[in-house]
Order: C-alpha cells, then sequence, then structure tokens
C-alpha cells in the first residue's frame, strides 16, 4: 500500500469491537469481555436467592425467547424450570437451541425444586442447570425453547464472554471514493462514522490486497418502515458481482444520527470480503428493500497496511 495513502486522512484508526443488540454494562477479566445480555423478547422474572433479586427470562412452551448476539463468542446459559408446589420428583426437560429453522444445540438435562423463590409466582425454581453455546464470527439470532417436559414454564439468564482471536491486531476503517453522504453517530460516547449507499448513488470503495474486509452496515428506517425489515448487499468489481448478501435488520433503540432525523438507523448486520492480492475497486449496491439508504463503515487488520501498491 501506497506509504502517502496510510498517512492520508482516509485511513483513521479505530478499534474494533464485538457488538451486542444492546449496549450493557461489562468487565474485564484476563483479557475477555464479560457481557451480560438481554434477548430480543421475554418477560423479566425476579429470583431470589440467599435474599438477593436476581433477573431471568422467562420461557414458555408458547413463547420462544430470541436473542442476537456478534460472534465470536461463547454464551453461557443459566436455566431453571419452574416446578409447581405440589411436584416432588426430579423433571425432565431440555432447551433447544435454533437458528433459521437449524437446530444447533439440544440442551437435555433434569431438576427438582431449589430453595431458590420467585417473586410472586406459583411456581418454585429448580435447581441451577448451565450450558455453553460457541457463536461463530457475524451476527447471529438464537431462538430458545422448552421441549422434552409436561410442565410449561423455565427461566434462563444468559451471559457472554467475546473471544479474541490469537495474535488479533487492532483495525483501522478505511474511506471509500465516493459515497452519498457522510453521517455520524453517538454510541457508548464514541463518535462514529458512516457512509451512506442510496439508491441514487451507490459506494465506491478502493482496497489494496491480500486481506479480510468488514463491512459493518446499518439500514436507514424511514417513517413508513415497521418490524423487521430485509435488504441485501451486492459488491461488483469491474461489472462483476463478487457477493451477494441478503440481511435484516429492526430498528435500533435510542441510536440517533446528528442531523438527519429523517432516519432511525437499524442495528447492525456485518459482512467480510476476502480480497485477493493486488488493487481491487468494489462498487456497494442496495437491493431487494423498501429502504431509500444503508449506512456503511469499512474496516480492514491494521497489519494490512504493508500491502504495497
Amino acid at each position: 500500500m501506497n506509504r502517502k495513502m496510510i498517512r492520508s486522512s482516509r485511513y483513521a484508526i479505530s478499534l474494533v469491537l464485538g457488538i451486542i443488540t444492546l449496549p450493557f454494562s461489562f468487565h474485564t477479566a484476563f483479557g475477555a469481555r464479560t457481557v451480560t445480555l438481554k434477548p430480543i423478547n421475554g418477560k423479566v422474572i425476579t429470583v431470589i436467592v440467599d435474599g438477593k433479586n436476581l433477573s431471568y427470562y422467562l420461557l414458555s412452551k408458547t413463547n420462544p425467547i430470541k436473542l442476537e448476539i456478534d460472534g465470536p463468542a461463547k454464551i453461557k446459559i443459566q436455566t431453571r424450570l419452574s416446578i409447581p408446589v405440589q411436584y416432588s420428583t426430579i423433571e425432565k426437560y431440555s432447551i433447544k437451541v435454533s437458528e433459521k429453522d437449524k437446530v444447533i444445540k439440544l440442551q437435555s438435562t433434569s431438576s427438582e425444586k431449589s430453595d431458590a423463590s420467585y417473586n410472586n409466582s406459583k411456581f418454585i425454581p429448580g435447581k441451577i442447570r448451565k450450558f455453553t453455546l460457541e457463536v461463530p464470527e457475524g451476527t447471529h439470532t438464537y431462538e430458545f425453547s422448552l421441549e422434552n417436559t409436561n410442565l410449561t414454564e423455565a427461566v434462563l439468564k444468559f451471559n457472554s464472554i467475546s473471544k479474541s482471536k490469537k495474535g488479533k491486531k487492532d483495525r483501522i476503517t478505511l474511506e471509500p471514493l465516493s459515497y452519498d453522504k457522510v453521517v455520524t453517530t453517538f454510541i457508548k460516547e464514541k463518535l462514529l462514522t458512516y457512509y451512506v449507499c442510496s439508491k441514487e448513488r451507490n459506494v465506491q470503495l478502493r482496497i489494496i490486497g491480500p486481506t479480510r474486509l468488514q463491512t459493518t452496515l446499518r439500514l436507514n428506517f424511514d417513517a413508513t418502515m415497521k418490524g423487521t425489515q430485509p435488504y441485501a448487499i451486492s459488491i461488483y468489481e469491474e461489472g462483476e458481482r463478487v457477493l451477494l448478501k441478503p440481511l435484516s435488520t429492526t430498528k435500533s433503540l435510542g441510536i440517533n444520527y446528528e442531523g438527519w432525523k429523517d432516519v432511525v438507523p437499524g442495528k447492525t448486520n456485518k459482512i467480510f470480503l476476502d480480497v485477493p492480492r493486488g488493487e481491487h475497486t468494489y462498487i456497494f449496491i442496495l437491493e431487494e428493500t423498501a429502504a431509500r439508504s444503508v449506512s456503511l463503515t469499512f474496516s480492514i487488520p491494521k497489519s494490512d497496511l504493508d500491502n504495497e501498491d
């Protein structure tokens, strides 16, 4: 890569962190990031253990719990079967984890009544059972279902420890050659810059490989768009499509663009493109959506700045 370009303002150094659906408090332990996760749905249930109030999420046979998370990560799931007071036997149950109708994991276990209690419930919490789930790279939406039991409810609690790749380095952000407009937003007190790809004007990016390009996207919702919205991103080089990625998202909560109030940013999606050796100019096109635009950021590993023209 041209050394003058390295010094250019087109490249702003930024540390790329995995983004969970919503911002939650976390602490650092042995270099890993431990996060308490909030699912997309699920009523909060208070479990009282040794006088302490702990928050779990209600899982019933008729209402699975959905959880969105960015990988790579490792989810720790704590489960408690809700057992009627009159029961005195050990009860079997399973937690099924699926993604897009594919069963990722079926965790079967058994439990009995514990010394814990619910706040205002006819049930007794079962003894705690735990299992883990490895989350691969990318954004995933998992559905948790209660299976293989005659009982109707359980409660779940989610925690995640983000996995750091061995030898992982900082990433740098790239500024595209052309775009519709630049927008900014504050997330966790940090100013983030996005480049808008609209139906009227595509985004064009010059990059030198070999490297792996990460593109973070936020679909822009107007007042007519409700619920989950599908969209797709096509990437072209010299008139040939090198990637078509169907995606979907919902509105973000509490996130807005500075000075652009006509739209609401969607929750983030990420796509990856392995860039071959040499110079490449990619064109990003928004397709298959009612939205008029999508906001993009681009990043590569900092170590790949050593690539030469």
